[in-house]
């Protein structure tokens, strides 16, 4: 389950000195030197001079850069330098090998790039990250073009338009330049020249309407990788947002964990080396994905998902049989495969807490229906906002605030009445009845035909008021 970190390099994407992802580590520097002295004498060159042009020649680089590096003592280490280093070895298998051992830290090689932890293994952290972007993440790229040639113009405008969208022209001195959101990767090489500066600036974006999943995400990606991001709330959506630029995050998503860039409802599944791992590597996939983009129905004893891409919810299929939590799967109307568990008993429900990060709204929303509420009443405005919260309207705007609204004016009503008044069908309100049987705030009489108001408010228990801060 050791990752190359050599396949981070892409030789095509890594356009110039600045794009290089550099290594860091304690014993990097003396593995160089050793290594550089063992190619120097095993070549037999005059001089340092000579390896350092052998080394630039390889990586179409400035020998003086190459000199920086070997004979500079510098920190960090850009791939493409050690790679060919290790290429005019004679061992090349066994130096990259102790080179990614002793490898503790990446980063770009531009003073404004931030350092990350360098991941070597399959990690717990990682296959959570994997199940929330499998699930709403999303990988973009922003292309920056500089063409100091504008006789050159109007063939790269036009590769662009092809393979690029929201493409936006600005016209400088001598110079043009040109934003745009990549499409296709197979662009950047046809139009890669002396004459054209080019920078891409890889994003991830997740976006989700309860804010604790949000805040879990970016705490998987701080402990995972020591990288600490922002989560602000969506101008357009009712929703919560995480989105940073790091192209070795993308790196890691793209070349280890085989998501692609751009669009991927139809296609995305659970990676082949999360697949192929420990049975708790997949159930932290399924977390990160359930977490997400899984569903608690407040009324009921189940658990349920959704994806439009079969095969990652026949991925997820299979982690639930692993975890003898017994489901079946169907089409819904909106063209998506839905994965919805049977009515679950008590022990089945406490294994599905493992599925949900802790303290998130649909993990808070399990643990109730285990052990019950918990929150006391403290007056009734703050009753029908927690109600608000956590049993949204559904019906015709008909939800369980209407109903306890209902009830606590009458004190005492039939069911008949009640239906009749509520307009909801019978199966809606014996499920809203019930939950507020569960918060000891109705009692039932004549074999539930009569509901009476419990007016003992201090017997009240509400559900959490978790869910203030996002929607399920």
């Amino acid at each position: 389950m050791q990752f190359d970190l050599f396949k981070l390099h892409d030789q095509e994407l890594d356009i110039g000195n600045q794009s290089w992802i550099c290594f860091k580590g304690k014993k990097i520097p003396k593995i160089i030197s050793e290594l550089r002295n063992q190619i120097i004498k095993d070549r037999k060159l005059g001089s340092t001079k000579d390896l350092c042009r052998l080394v630039s020649n390889k990586i179409n680089s400035n020998p003086w850069s190459v000199e920086q590096v070997l004979y500079g003592h510098k920190k960090w280490v850009p791939i493409p330098i050690i790679k060919s280093l290790t290429d005019l070895s004679n061992n090349p298998g066994f130096y990259r090998k102790k080179i990614v051992e002793n490898t503790f830290y990446l980063k770009c090689n531009s003073a404004t790039s931030k350092p990350i932890i360098a991941v070597k293994r399959l990690n717990i952290l990682l296959c959570k990250i994997a199940g929330a972007h499998a699930a709403d993440g999303n990988i973009y790229s922003n292309l920056n073009l500089e063409i100091k040639n504008k006789t050159r113009f109007r063939s790269i405008i036009k590769e662009v338009n092809k393979s690029c969208k929201e493409v936006s022209i600005i016209n400088t001195k001598g110079k043009i330049r040109i934003r745009a959101k990549i499409k296709d990767f197979k662009l950047v090489p046809k139009i890669n020249r002396e004459d054209v500066t080019i920078f891409i600036r890889n994003q991830i974006n997740l976006t989700e309407g309860s804010l604790n999943a949000v805040k879990a995400y970016k705490k998987w990606v701080f402990l995972c990788f020591k990288l600490d991001t922002e989560v602000r709330k969506h101008n357009k959506k009712n929703a919560w947002f995480v989105d940073f630029g790091n192209k070795i995050i993308c790196r890691y998503l793209t070349k280890f964990l085989d998501f692609p860039s751009g669009k991927k409802t139809l296609t995305v599944e659970e990676p082949s080396i999360i697949k192929n791992s420990l049975q708790r590597f997949r159930k932290s996939f399924l977390l990160g994905f359930m977490t997400f983009e899984g569903h608690v129905p407040p009324h009921i004893k189940q658990i349920e998902c959704s994806s439009k891409s079969k095969m990652l919810i026949k991925n997820v299929r299979d982690i639930f049989t692993q975890l003898q939590i017994p489901l079946k799967v169907k089409k819904d109307g909106y063209d998506r495969w839905v994965c919805r568990s049977l009515t679950l008993n008590k022990k089945q429900l406490m294994n599905c807490m493992d599925l949900f990060e802790k303290n998130t709204e649909k993990w808070q929303r399990i643990n109730e229906k285990m052990n019950g509420f918990t929150t006391r009443f403290r007056d009734i405005k703050r009753t029908k906002k927690i109600f608000d919260n956590a049993y949204p309207p559904r019906f015709n705007n008909v939800g369980i605030t209407s109903l306890f609204e209902e009830i606590y004016n009458a004190k005492k009503v039939k069911h008949s009445v009640l239906k009749q008044k509520m307009r909801i069908d019978n199966s809606t309100l014996t499920r809203y009845l019930r939950t507020l049987r569960e918060c000891h705030i109705i009692n039932s009489m004549n074999g539930n035909r009569v509901l009476e108001l419990n007016n003992d408010k201090d017997e009240w228990r509400l559900p959490s008021e978790i869910y203030k801060n996002g929607r399920l």
